[in-house]
């Protein structure tokens, strides 16, 4: 199984990658789950222990930091691809075009329902510990 970067290096390079060990099977976990249950694929969310944000105050500059760091990031798209470019061997149009329409930067309800159903069906699974009620900072 691969994420990130190494998925997206494999993608460009599947003929190649076919040629050398005869045809595979490609499967992308996030397009499976969104047609299996019709909720987004939740990746990866910021996280952090209640205790380490105790007042409002410090909720709402945590808050501001990354919505701040996430909108920077959102206004010079271009300087990323720019900048990643020569890092990763891949095309800037598959940078941009994951940059642009596979990343989701809210963490929004139907967002919030899938991380449950993913925890749900883990459980059932007897992969994780049943998940409590999700606890989101508010200020």
């Amino acid at each position: 199984m691969l994420i990130g970067d190494p998925a997206l290096l494999a993608l460009e390079r599947r003929a190649e990658i076919e040629a050398r060990v005869g045809a595979c099977t490609w499967y992308d976990i996030a397009q499976q789950w969104q047609q299996r249950t019709g909720l987004p694929w939740v990746a990866a969310v910021w996280a952090v222990r209640p205790e380490a944000v105790p007042t409002p105050e410090a909720r709402r500059q945590l808050i501001d930091d990354l919505n701040g760091s996430r909108d920077r990031g959102l206004a010079h798209i271009d300087d990323l691809v720019r900048e990643w470019t020569p890092r990763i061997a891949l095309a800037p149009e598959t940078i941009r075009y994951y940059l642009e329409r596979n990343i989701h930067y809210v963490l929004d309800v139907p967002c919030e329902r899938s991380i449950v159903a993913f925890r749900r069906l883990a459980g059932h699974l007897g992969i994780l510990d049943p998940l409590p009620q999700l606890p989101f900072l508010e200020v």
